[in-house]
């Protein structure tokens, strides 16, 4: 992979990440931790999984 591909890769995350954050930001609170069918349980859950592991990866 070359260093082009890796900086566009980023970007797109960084840009993916941005929106959900600012959707996310519009949902009120009690539907954020309302419990989902989805592999981490609630909303508010996947942004906390986003968080953690891009954390784990960039550390």
């Amino acid at each position: 992979m070359t260093t082009d591909e890796l900086q566009k890769l980023y970007r797109y995350n960084d840009w993916s990440n941005q929106r959900f954050f600012e959707a996310a930001a519009s949902i009120p609170a009690t539907d954020l931790n309302a419990t989902r069918a989805c592999s981490h349980g609630s909303l508010l859950g996947t942004l906390r999984h986003i968080v953690f592991a891009e954390w784990l990866w960039l550390s």
